[in-house]
């Protein structure tokens, strides 16, 4: 159990600092970003339209009032109207935060090395509970990474399909959580072997 621990914390790391060299030092996530010249006009109305932070969606459609509305005439209307707005376009979708935050923050930081430690020990109990069968390091990592690639047709690809993630957004993204996996296959891998 020991080894799980240790196996997990320094892939958690390893896997915190891989974020950081690919968020902060690389330049690659500013490959999908696009700009806009109206930033202060955008803000402006996003400040005036949206009531409250959280997850906006347009066109909009409320599933709770599709399914409380009794009358099938009335719900196939709100049905045809929203697939219409959706077929017209545009479609966005909007993370929306009122409040201002430090993008540098402690708090940010002590929650990222959190949920990174947290990877890399589901990483490192995933490597244990599978050991008898993998006593060799190459298939220990590949292990973890095949629990990457999981991972990555459960959001990454969802996002792209459903929700109209870019496509350079949606691979940058995949190899960003590919290259993740492999770091944390390759340290959870070294620490976490059976028993001589």
């Amino acid at each position: 159990m020991i080894r799980v621990i240790i196996g997990g914390v320094l892939a958690g790391a390893a896997l915190f600092v891989w974020g950081y060299v690919s968020w902060v030092v690389l330049p690659w996530h500013e490959i999908p970003l696009r700009q806009t010249e109206s930033e202060e006009l955008f803000l402006d109305a996003v400040n005036m339209y949206l009531p409250m932070s959280g997850w906006y969606v347009f066109p909009q459609l409320s599933m709770k009032a599709l399914h409380e509305e009794t009358d099938a005439a009335k719900r196939d209307q709100m049905l045809n109207s929203w697939l219409e707005r959706h077929k017209k376009g545009p479609i966005v979708q909007v993370f929306y935060r009122q409040q201002g935050a430090d993008p540098m923050s402690s708090e940010m930081y002590v929650k990222g090395v959190a949920a990174s430690v947290g990877c890399g020990i589901a990483a490192a109990w995933l490597i244990a509970l599978t050991l008898a069968s993998q006593p060799n390091y190459a298939r220990r990592v590949f292990t973890v990474v095949l629990a990457g690639v999981v991972a990555i047709l459960m959001v990454d690809l969802p996002n792209w399909i459903y929700m109209y993630s870019p496509a350079d957004f949606t691979v940058l993204m995949c190899l960003d959580h590919l290259i993740g996996s492999v770091i944390m296959g390759l340290v959870a891998g070294a620490v976490v072997r059976a028993r001589k």
